[in-house]
């Protein structure tokens, strides 16, 4: 992980403006277009004003650094910030676990977990839980993510506040519970150095 702060999408608000675009090239992924002024204009890319929209357009490369990947699958287009915040997350028996509340992404670009408040009646009494991004399916119709967990496994997964997003050890647990490989663990020596600047703890 990298040593810059870790942020969540509610910290992060307004920051910086950039634009996205889907890749065939890429499997689908979405990828950020950076210029010297800060954003490089494109009449086919969809405008968003704020960073955290990398959670659905990163590329996590390989240890070589050589490869990219889509972080979730299912993308059909690019989708506005306002499309995403607050969507319903069902598991692959349909039932209703809890909606997309926040997004947790690091310097680097790449999101690593999706908060998702479930519980409570009307919003009130929710209980926050961290997602890894890559154990999530997006589907358009009607639009919702898929989590292959039961109610019962995401009653019991790891605690989640933040000051536990610079615990690399938390991390890791999370990603392993809900069955993902830690991205910042793939490929080596190189990338264990890598993880452990994820011991940072933004401000």
């Amino acid at each position: 992980m990298p040593s810059n702060p870790i942020r969540t999408l509610k910290q992060s608000r307004s920051e910086i403006n950039f634009f996205l675009r889907g890749s065939k090239k890429e499997g689908g992924s979405i990828i950020p277009f950076w210029s010297k002024g800060g954003i490089e204009m494109n009449k086919t890319l969809t405008f968003f004003s704020l960073i955290a929209l990398l959670a659905f357009v990163l590329i996590v490369a390989n240890a070589q650094g050589n490869q990219s990947m889509s972080v979730t699958k299912g993308w059909d287009r690019p989708y506005e910030i306002s499309e995403i915040m607050g969507t319903h997350v069902k598991n692959t028996q349909g039932e209703y676990l809890g909606r997309i509340d926040d997004l947790v992404f690091d310097q680097e670009g790449r999101v690593s977990f999706a908060i998702l408040a479930h519980g409570g009646f009307m919003r009130m009494g929710e209980k926050l839980v961290a997602i890894p991004f890559t154990a999530l399916s997006f589907h358009k119709e009607p639009k919702h993510f898929v989590l292959d967990v039961t109610r019962e496994r995401l009653e019991s997964a790891p605690a989640f506040s933040r000051s536990t997003l610079g615990d690399q050890k938390w991390a890791e647990d999370v990603y392993r519970y809900f069955g993902q490989q830690p991205y910042w663990t793939l490929g080596g020596e190189a990338t264990k150095e890598h993880a452990a600047e994820y011991e940072y703890v933004y401000p």
